[in-house]
């Protein structure tokens, strides 16, 4: 599955680019960014229940180097998570001068997706994703505080009345 089907999939409006960053936000709410893997981003002694990866999502220097649309998508994608909204990060390997800007997406699983736990911005003004464990893509399609869950069913129905002597 590529990045145009797994939109379409979920419904996500995707904006911005592959060189800078590429987000996409549905009609429901979520929220996909996408992010690079790099070298100290798993974490082990965080606070936040749950939290694997912590990942930088916005640079305070990178307001002249980003394209204006890019930054935008992400300026609003970090609003939209300060608001509450549900967030996930599609993972990859960063472009390089030996693979293209399109390379992430060729490298990325995007069968799973991290959900973004918290948001924390630095004094210095960037922004880093808490992460916590992949999930299948699926939860970008459910709607509800707890992705993928559903309340236990009872599988057989109680009623008021004697039992069968069947």
């Amino acid at each position: 599955m590529n990045i145009t089907q797994l939109c379409k999939r979920y419904g996500l409006q995707h904006h911005g680019s592959l060189e800078s960053a590429w987000d996409a936000h549905g009609p429901t709410g979520i929220v996909l960014m996408q992010l690079w893997h790099a070298p100290n981003q798993k974490i082990h002694d965080h606070p936040l229940p749950g939290a694997q990866l912590r990942v930088r999502c916005m640079d305070a220097g990178e307001a002249g180097r980003a394209d204006e649309e890019a930054r935008a998508a992400r300026v609003r994608s970090i609003a939209a998570l300060e608001s509450g909204a549900r967030g996930f990060a599609a993972m990859s390997i960063p472009p390089s001068q030996s693979r293209g800007a399109g390379a992430w997406a060729k490298y990325a699983n995007l069968e799973r997706v991290f959900p973004v736990l918290a948001l924390e911005r630095e004094p210095c003004g960037a922004v880093f994703a808490v992460l916590g464990a992949p999930v299948p893509a699926s939860e970008l399609g459910v709607t509800g505080p707890r992705p993928g869950r559903r309340p236990p069913t009872p599988r057989h129905t109680i009623t008021s009345g004697r039992a069968s002597t069947l």
